[in-house]
Formats: structure tokens, C-alpha cells, sequence
């Protein structure tokens, strides 16, 4: 693995986040980085192999949060976790923060848990991120989901998901951890299906990856070889999370994906 840059832990009310500041010129972009289930921010740097710490050279701040116990307090109905017995408001905390940082724009990426948390804004907070990455996440079923899409507004999402994940099974079912019980989630075309529609998109390119055009877009990465992962060219695996090619960084397919929406906003001005 690459050696990591180092990270300036800071501390919002008795939260704890930590900070990888531009490399250069400051872009007065935010990328948000969400942890999964029994991880931290620092793990989630390791865990993605710095992968996404690339953005601080192109001006991009980058931000790790922690959670509190290790789990973010997302929306399904089955979370049975201390930060849900605690009522833990991670919805107020990461606005407060984005607040408390002030950037110009905000992109989240979360892996698992992480974009759990970040379906969790995309509903309850609509427009406080302009896009997001949702990783080895799908959307809930709608009995394991407590918000309703009625102020949702379409936000450009990157999707991406290992078709031998058994955390998060590829074609749906129910989700966690061996002995775990996070109920029911959509199968990974389904999900995208359903976050299309909500982003009034329709299917423009299908394969690998798929893309959604419409008021705002979708790219969906479904990708074989790879489990409960981030996959990058140097991945943590282990036998409970599943397999890793190593021949996909999905950092830089994300990177891609943000400038290819600068791209389109160019072209319309």
C-alpha cells in the first residue's frame, strides 16, 4: 500500500474529524468521506488506500468524520447499534459541519454504512451535497426506510457495487454481517433504477459502466471480481469481506465523474 498522507485531527462540539488540506491552489471544493460500519475516518483512509486523498492535489479538501460508536445513525429501520439507542443526530452534525467549513461545493462519498448515511441527506437534507458517491450500498426496501421522497431533489449520484458482495448482496435481499440483521435492500439495478427515477433520469448508455441523463445524472459501476470493497489498485481485503481484482480505482472514475458535470455546466453557459 502507498504511504498515506497525514491527517489534522480537529474536534466540532465533541465530535471528532480529521482533514487533508489542498496541495495546491484551494478549489473551495469539500469531499466528505463517510466511514462503514466498525470503522473511523482514519480507517476509512486506509481502508480505500488513500485512493480518494488524490483530490487534495487538484485543490479539494478533503474531510473524514467519525461516527459515533463506529456506526453512522442512518435511516433503515433495522440499525441495531449504540449511535441508534443514543439517537444520535449524524443529520444535524455533518450539516453543522459543511456549515462550520464553509466550502463553495460539497461531494460525499461513503462506503457501506457511510452511504447509508449519505442516502440519509440526500432525503432529509436535499441540496446540502451537489453530488455523491454511494459504494457497496443500495437503496433500502421501502419497509426498511424511514423517509419519504416528497422534498427529494435530484443530485448527481455515482454508483458502484461488487457483484460478489455478501454484506450487501448484489441482486438485493437482506444485508449485514454474519449474525446481523440490517434488512431488506433493493437489488444494485434496482436501486439505480429507483435513484434515476427520483433524479428524473432515463438509461442513455448501458454495459459498464450504465448512464442515466436527465435533471441530474447517474453512473452506475457494477463490477465482478470485487466484494464488500473499495476497490482500488492497492485493496484491504479480507476473507469476511470478499474478493478484490486490484485493477479498478474507483477514486479516479469518481474524479472523472465530477468533472464530467463540470463539463456539462461549461457547455450550457
Amino acid at each position: 500500500m502507498p504511504s498515506l498522507a497525514p491527517l489534522e485531527r480537529h474536534r466540532l462540539g465533541h465530535r471528532q474529524y480529521r482533514l487533508l488540506r489542498p496541495t495546491g491552489a484551494p478549489s473551495g471544493d469539500l469531499l466528505r468521506a463517510l466511514h462503514g460500519s466498525k470503522q473511523s475516518g482514519s480507517v476509512f483512509q486506509r481502508f480505500s488506500a488513500g485512493s480518494f486523498d488524490r483530490f487534495a492535489a487538484l485543490g479539494w479538501t478533503i474531510c473524514y468524520p467519525d461516527a459515533v460508536a463506529q456506526h453512522w445513525n442512518d435511516d433503515r429501520v433495522h440499525l441495531n447499534e449504540r449511535t441508534r439507542t443514543l439517537g444520535t443526530d449524524d443529520v444535524g452534525f455533518l450539516k453543522a459541519l459543511i456549515a462550520h467549513l464553509q466550502p463553495q461545493r460539497v461531494a460525499a462519498v461513503g462506503f457501506s454504512n457511510g452511504a447509508m448515511m449519505v442516502f440519509s441527506l440526500l432525503y432529509r437534507r436535499p441540496g446540502l451535497i451537489n453530488a455523491a458517491a454511494l459504494l457497496s450500498a443500495t437503496h433500502p426496501a421501502a419497509d426498511n426506510w424511514r423517509c419519504d421522497a416528497k422534498d427529494f431533489l435530484p443530485t448527481p449520484l455515482f454508483c458502484q457495487h461488487g457483484m460478489q458482495d455478501s454484506i450487501v448482496p448484489f441482486g438485493g435481499g437482506n444485508a449485514g454481517m454474519p449474525g446481523q440483521d440490517r434488512g431488506e435492500l433493493l437489488g444494485f439495478d434496482a436501486s439505480c433504477e429507483k435513484l434515476a427515477s427520483l433524479n428524473r433520469a432515463r438509461l442513455i448508455h448501458g454495459g459498464t459502466p450504465r448512464r442515466y441523463e436527465g435533471q441530474a445524472p447517474l453512473e452506475a459501476w457494477a463490477l465482478p471480481g470485487e466484494g464488500h470493497v473499495i476497490p482500488s489498485l492497492h485493496p484491504v481485503t479480507s476473507p469476511l469481506l470478499g474478493p478484490a481484482s486490484g485493477t479498478v480505482d474507483i477514486a479516479v472514475h469518481f474524479e472523472q465523474f465530477l468533472f464530467s458535470l463540470d463539463d456539462a455546466a461549461a457547455r450550457t453557459h
